[in-house]
């Protein structure tokens, strides 16, 4: 349904905070409007009371992720959140705007979701509506990532299937509205975006215009869905003759107030002038005035189709022109853009790979400040708050039904016979007998793991965190965390991991510490994830000073309760 006096119906969707802004300003003038938004933040800033006119709230619809407000300017997250709620869009979308003449889908190009425009009209496709796209480009202020957001979506749109494109040049209209505060500088230039459109649209209904030749509303519409990129102006002219319309016209077009400069009055296609003129301006003027006129036109155009419309003003004001044009032509101000984009996007580029430098420390890296070597403290500096570092029995038992879920893929392996005692060995061969791993002095070597996930295949006994090899390495006699008992979701016992806890702080040798430390790090590997869990606890407890590294990794573990722990045990140090 048409606002009263107007020739056509024009419904709007604005996408991003820009483009609900001028569906809006647009709702204002009563259009049909609706505003799609990923930041709930912007939406409602279009309540009643603020700085831009209101719009519903039956008419905000909300396409971003829960726990989630705005884009952050990132166009493919945009893209992700229209394409998720690509049936809900379609549905509000086609409710809204059934019947229009046409469908102005406004959009600010720089950000996350205005950015996203073609991910929209793809979306609208299928519904076969009359599209056109009204774009407003990034100031040379902004950021280079607005930039190469706003190129990226031009390239995208100008091949996408619309009946008509508009793009309103921010840097202009600030040059030309240096004088408005900023509360409201927003709000008024989106009013002058939409001006024009508005009067063409009104302009038959006025009662204060008497038409000589009429610019009807079928006119307005074959050239607002004819094709090309889109160009209107409303200038006023000090005298009506033909010098005064050909300037008027060609410097709306070369040099336009909304528009980007340099388009090519040659490559128009088509063009509609309407002229009101006073009583006063209108005397002396002939009919060969205005042949002239259209004569001129199309010659400057090379050709192109030309739609006059003349009518008497009621007013005693100066002459207004008013254009609408199209081109199948992008303007030249575009390509400075284009340069914008490729100069700063490739230093934000160079800077974002950039990585944080060392310090030039030198020697201080080498000095030992302390004669005696310090033994761990019993007691760490600073524990995990108490709600992290308990063992919740609700999580041990969510722990053992997932160990439990995956059974299949874990046998029971057959109990290990018990060797005979051996009688003690002569001299001579416990001579020859390599020391235990407490009194080893190779080099240390610790072994890298993976995360796996709790349902991977195991590789090794060694992975499963419960072989004899790691008895061994503690050089101790308690036995390693079984993993027998795993297809009845049975849980390992955690006296084991306390053990191990105190066996490091009251350790003499930094042997017997890194042999903890090994056993550790392999039960943290673990495809069990209970194994997995005390493991980490153990680590919370001796602090991120020893396992920084592993705590890091058992931060991105597929299980939370694993990685509440860690993330909690990191904060604390």
């Amino acid at each position: 349904m048409k606002p009263e006096g107007c020739a056509l119906d024009i419904a709007v969707v604005g996408l991003g905070q820009a483009g609900g802004n001028l569906a809006a300003e647009f709702a204002r003038r009563g259009y049909r409007a609706m505003a799609l938004n990923t930041a709930e933040a912007d939406l409602a800033a279009l309540d009643p009371g603020g700085v831009f006119p209101s719009l519903p709230e039956d008419q905000r619809l909300f396409i971003g992720a829960e726990g989630y407000d705005g884009a952050g300017s990132d166009p493919a997250y945009g893209r992700d959140c229209l394409r998720e709620h690509a049936e809900r869009i379609r549905s509000a979308v086609v409710e809204r705007v059934d019947g229009a003449d046409a469908v102005v889908l406004c959009a600010g190009l720089g950000g996350g979701t205005g950015s996203a425009l073609p991910a929209l009209v793809e979306i609208l496709g299928e519904a076969d509506l009359p599209l056109v796209a009204l774009m407003t480009l990034p100031t040379p202020g902004e950021s280079g990532l607005a930039k190469v957001n706003a190129v990226r979506a031009i390239q995208e749109v100008v091949h996408a299937p619309l009946s008509g494109w508009v793009l309103a040049d921010n840097a202009r209209l600030s040059e030309l509205h240096t004088n408005v505060p900023f509360v409201d500088y927003f709000a008024h230039v989106n009013a002058e975006i939409v001006n024009p459109l508005d009067a063409l649209n009104r302009l038959s209904a006025r009662a204060d215009l008497s038409p000589i030749r009429s610019f009807d509303g079928e006119d307005f519409r074959k050239l607002l869905l004819a094709g090309g990129m889109l160009n209107y102006a409303a200038v006023e002219l000090a005298t009506l003759d033909v010098d005064a319309v050909l300037g008027g016209v060609i410097g709306a077009i070369e040099s336009s107030d909304i528009m980007p400069a340099g388009f090519d009055v040659g490559r128009l296609s088509y063009l509609g002038i309407i002229l009101e003129a006073p009583e006063r301006a209108l005397e002396g003027v002939s009919f060969q005035t205005f042949e002239r006129i259209a004569t001129e036109l199309k010659a400057q155009t090379g050709g192109a189709a030309i739609y006059q419309g003349i009518y008497r003003s009621g007013s005693e004001g100066p002459t207004t022109l008013r254009i609408l044009a199209t081109t199948p032509s992008l303007p030249a101000r575009l390509q400075e853009i284009v340069s914008d984009a490729r100069r700063e996007g490739q230093l934000l580029g160079e800077k974002v790979a950039e990585v944080l430098p060392d310090l030039e420390v030198g020697d201080i890296s080498n000095l030992d400040l302390f004669r005696t070597k310090a033994r761990p403290s019993a007691r760490p500096t600073r524990r995990a708050p108490a709600e992290a570092a308990r063992r919740p029995v609700e999580l041990l038992e969510d722990i053992a039904d997932e160990v439990a879920s995956a059974a299949p893929r874990h046998r029971r392996a057959p109990p290990r016979p018990t060797p005979p005692k051996a009688s003690p060995p002569p001299p001579e061969a416990a001579a020859a007998r390599p020391p235990p791993p407490s009194q080893n002095t190779e080099p240390v070597s610790r072994p890298r793991r993976s995360r796996r996930r709790p349902h991977d295949e195991a590789s090794s006994d060694e992975d499963k965190g419960g072989t004899d090899d790691r008895q061994t390495n503690l050089g101790r006699s308690e036995p390693p965390v079984s993993t027998e008992g795993v297809d009845t979701g049975d849980l390992p016992d955690p006296n084991v991991y306390d053990g191990l806890v105190t066996r490091f702080l009251e350790a003499e040798d930094d042997a017997e510490r890194e042999a903890v430390i090994r056993r550790l790090e392999t039960d943290a590997g673990s495809d069990i994830t209970v194994v997995r869990y005390y493991a980490v606890e153990a680590m919370a407890k001796l602090g991120r000073r020893v396992f920084g590294e592993a705590l890091e990794r058992a931060r991105s573990d597929v299980h939370e309760a694993v990685r509440t722990l860690a993330a909690a045990a990191l904060e604390v140090g």
